[in-house]
């Protein structure tokens, strides 16, 4: 699908203004970075550039509108210091200050731009052509020579600093996103024997898509559901749950997809597996309790023993393990055994194991599963996407880029 993406070994980075597309967006709590893994990965490219005495300056978002967690770069960019020489943060996106620091750039410097989300057409989805017409890249786009994407965790989206440049810059991904392709479509296209896939977390319509492609593979032999995927799944095959994660489900929205559910259910009704008991959260105590015994009047924030039994021992006789989200609410004390647990099989197994998602990621290396994981994504709705055969508008976007080199 990818194969003739432009990389960095296309271009000479060499004395030339670059501007990096990254995707930094990390957990942020009292305006502290709890995990800063998204960070660490840019570092191989950034350093790259350096290295190649190019002038660096990056755009990057975090957080939403709205969210607790939608703040300045400044966090980032301390973690970015301790790493990086010749690095400085301007709190300007593409201002006059941002644009005489990006001039004064010399051969090796990097500067970290502000938040790209403070911009509020950054927040539209639209084609490349429009975007380049947009403030942003009109302001920026004359002051590079190369734009350079490296946010895959953000490639299934189409703003205006992940798919505008290239419409107006030479353009080629970064070793991160490059990796990346590398090793999704790699398991697309070869489609490894004895597939299972472990969808957990609360990305309900990617998770949906995903599934459907999974039960049309030939290769796929399992999906094992749980988080609130898991739940409404359940509640699609005729479990009542309880008015507590009834209401949760519905609270976000996720109700609609209920019919899309009973419908994947009824195609791979021999693939899809769901919980066969549930954990409650009963006052902060862990209720383990058999499906039928629901409806409960306490939310279930977990997959129960019996399930993460059974779930451990599809993932022992996998040749290919994708797993994305977590199976219950593991930030929360007793509730982290079917997610830490089902993390520790796939990395005892011997089969090809890739995981992707913040949350799932930040799960593994709580429970020591990380470091044993054959590929950890930073995408989790990309990484899923790509899965899905889903085409990513800022890949695609840099894939059809006007200018030679691209």
């Amino acid at each position: 699908m990818y194969e003739d993406i432009s990389t960095m070994d296309d271009f000479e980075f060499e004395n030339k203004w670059v501007l990096l597309r990254i995707d930094i967006n990390s957990t942020v709590i009292n305006g502290k970075i709890k995990d800063d893994e998204r960070i660490r990965r840019h570092l191989r490219t950034i350093k790259e550039l350096t290295e190649h005495d190019a002038r660096v300056a990056i755009l990057a978002h975090q957080g939403r509108p709205g969210e607790d967690d939608f703040t300045t770069l400044e966090p980032h960019a301390e973690i970015m210091s301790e790493e990086l020489d010749n690095f400085e943060y301007v709190p300007d996106v593409f201002g006059p200050t941002a644009k005489k620091k990006i001039r004064s750039l010399e051969p090796g410097e990097v500067i970290l731009l502000e938040n790209v989300r403070f911009y509020s057409e950054e927040r539209i989805n639209r084609d490349p052509e429009w975007h380049a017409r947009r403030h942003l890249v009109r302001n920026l786009a004359p002051l590079f020579d190369i734009f350079v994407n490296d946010a895959f965790a953000a490639a299934h989206r189409s703003n205006a600093s992940l798919v505008g440049f290239t419409r107006r810059l030479p353009s080629c991904v970064g070793r991160v996103m490059e990796r990346e392709i590398e090793v999704l479509e790699t398991m697309v296209r070869e489609e490894m024997e004895d597939g299972v896939f472990v969808i957990g977390g609360s990305k309900i319509e990617d998770s949906i898509k995903v599934i459907r492609r999974a039960i049309e593979m030939d290769n796929v032999r399992r999906v094992l559901l749980g988080g609130l995927v898991g739940n409404l799944f359940l509640w699609a095959s005729g479990v009542d749950l309880g008015k507590p994660s009834r209401k949760f489900l519905d609270m976000k929205g996720y109700t609609g997809y209920l019919d899309e559910a009973r419908e994947l259910l009824e195609e791979g009704d021999d693939v899809i597996l769901v919980p066969e008991d549930v954990a409650l959260n009963r006052g902060g105590e862990r209720e383990e309790i058999d499906v039928g015994e629901l409806p409960a009047d306490a939310p279930v924030f977990d997959i129960g023993n019996g399930t993460i039994e059974r779930y451990c021992k599809e993932v022992e006789r996998a040749g290919m393990v994708v797993a994305n989200g977590p199976m219950g609410v593991y930030e929360e004390p007793g509730f982290e055994k079917g997610t830490y647990e089902l993390l520790n099989a796939i990395a005892d197994s011997d089969a090809f194991s890739v995981i992707g998602g913040g949350h799932i990621i930040a799960a593994a290396k709580a429970c020591g599963a990380y470091y044993h994981i054959d590929h950890v994504s930073t995408g989790g709705g990309a990484m899923l996407r790509m899965l899905a055969g889903e085409r990513l508008p800022a890949i695609d976007a840099i894939l059809t880029c006007p200018f030679s080199g691209c």
